[in-house]
């Protein structure tokens, strides 16, 4: 055997891509939650949960991260990855089965517009996404959901998830307004009423459900180290959207409990829930649609007692 034949060919060493260092914040902070979550829900329970149904996301940029980490779990089985949940605009790459219906206007602005549908052949599953760039102008809502009103999707929607707030609620937003602050907060409150009535017209009325099939995800700070007075007065306005949104019969879904409760899955820097923290959210929406509509899957587990739980006991 000649030694050019027995010569063991050098291979290029694979370089990971650098990460920027945001991206790598959130990897070390998603590595450290994942030590403290109970068990998660699997491919085959949010199958089984969502199988036949018609999902609808809409709102803020927050509410399309559940939507496409529903996605991977039905398509993977997987969390989103840092690169993934980093990306907070609808520019990123399709995944199979998911269709971009409308992507237009500049991001940042009013007038971007975007909306996503993904279809799992195999188990019926649709799912779409509607995002709104704000709320406070009512017929400017109702053109972007124009989409609903062509597919005539009227009475077809199984779940409505809705969250609205961070992109309306900001101090730029208001001062750019010329409104006072209360007359602000008044017509941010009377919107929210008013597109909470007109997505309604959406829902499947299910005769033996005894709640209507909506859920309000609420705010949380996405501003660290809030002052004394600015945590009374968040949790002032979310008591009275707790009150319209409990008028027109959606269920809430308590993130600013979460946040509080849970540091652990969140990101403090950046005042995010990290992927552990999204999949939490998208995990507990999942087990109480299927309780509600007596669908089987892995029930919930107590958390272990660790050292830093006990330490935070103390």
């Amino acid at each position: 055997m000649s030694s050019s034949s027995s010569t063991i060919p050098k291979f290029e060493r694979i370089r990971k891509r650098q990460l920027s260092p945001d991206q790598a914040h959130i990897q070390i902070q998603t590595k450290k939650s994942s030590m403290f979550s109970k068990t998660l829900l699997t491919h085959d329970d949010y199958e089984n949960i969502y199988k036949n149904m018609t999902i609808l996301f809409v709102g803020e940029n927050s509410i399309r991260i559940l939507y496409r980490d529903l996605i991977k779990v039905i398509t993977t089985g997987r969390l989103l990855d840092y690169t993934e949940a980093s990306c907070c605009n609808g520019h990123y790459k399709i995944v199979e089965g998911e269709t971009i219906i409308k992507a237009e206007g500049s991001i940042g602005t009013v007038g971007y517009k975007n909306i996503r549908k993904f279809k799992s052949i195999n188990n019926s599953i649709n799912i779409i996404f509607i995002y709104l760039p704000t709320i406070m102008d009512y017929d400017l809502t109702v053109d972007n959901l124009r989409y609903l009103q062509d597919e005539k999707l009227e009475n077809k929607i199984d779940f409505i998830i809705f969250g609205s707030y961070a992109q309306d609620m900001t101090k730029e937003k208001i001062i750019q307004s010329n409104l006072t602050y209360k007359e602000y907060v008044d017509k941010y409150l009377v919107s929210l009423d008013s597109v909470a009535r007109y997505l309604k017209t959406f829902s499947k009325q299910q005769q033996h459900q005894k709640r209507e099939q909506l859920f309000w995800i609420s705010p949380y700070p996405f501003k660290p180290d809030m002052s004394h007075e600015e945590t009374c007065e968040f949790e002032r306005i979310n008591k009275e959207i707790d009150n319209i949104m409990k008028l027109n019969m959606y269920q809430k879904y308590d993130r600013f409990d979460l946040f509080v409760r849970r540091p652990d899955l969140v990101i403090t820097r950046i005042s995010h829930f990290s992927l552990h923290g999204v999949r939490e959210i998208s995990d507990s929406i999942a087990r109480t649609i299927g309780q509600q509509m007596n669908r089987s899957f892995t029930p919930a587990i107590p958390f272990p007692s660790t050292p830093l739980t006990k330490k935070e006991q103390q």
